[in-house]
């Protein structure tokens, strides 16, 4: 009975310590592939429909905003809901460059990890912070009236999919997109 007993009790902390051992890997930050986000992304889907999506997202969080509120916010949103029609990453050492195509291009270069002083694409001063974290690629821009963090994530299938929260000041729900970019086709 004791040698049982002994082994039951063996084999639960052998258990206990691959338990301990997944919870630990799984706590770890994982690496980050910076050379795979670089390089040229193109939008997957055509500017309308991303357009679309865009717009429906800024919508949603006005679903319950005074008339005076909407009609405010809707001419912001025709002049800063902007799609990037393609995007440019490039990394050297500990500076990053990510260009957003949209207008124009618009480079913002900053040492990673690091805020700097930036011109948005819509033309707002922001504070910038682009960091490389849990395998994924952020851009945080503080601005005067809210947050815009724009997460870059790389999918099996080899597209980047771009995760736009803004956290308006102004607003009592964020403003929340996804749009699927993909390598440019080779001719």
């Amino acid at each position: 009975m004791s040698s049982r007993v002994a082994r039951v009790c063996g084999s639960l902390v052998v258990l206990a310590g691959v338990a301990v051992g997944a919870a630990f890997s799984a706590a770890q930050p994982r690496a980050v592939d910076r050379g795979a986000f670089e390089g040229e992304w193109v939008l997957a889907s055509s500017v309308p429909r991303a357009r679309e999506r865009v717009e429906a997202a800024f919508e949603l969080a006005l679903r319950d905003a005074n008339p005076l509120m909407r009609a405010v916010a809707r001419t912001r949103i025709d002049a800063d809901a902007l799609v990037a029609r393609r995007i440019r990453v490039e990394v050297d050492g500990e500076h990053i460059a990510t260009t957003l195509h949209t207008t124009g291009d618009h480079r913002f270069r900053t040492r990673l990890g690091h805020p700097a002083p930036v011109t948005t694409e819509t033309g707002s001063e922001a504070q910038l912070t682009q960091l490389f974290r849990e395998g994924r690629l952020e851009l945080v821009f503080e601005l005067s009236e809210g947050r815009r963090w724009t997460v870059l994530s790389l999918s099996p299938d080899e597209r980047l999919t771009v995760t736009t929260t803004i956290d308006p000041h102004r607003l009592d729900d964020n403003v929340r997109y996804v749009l699927e970019y993909r390598r440019p086709r080779r001719e």
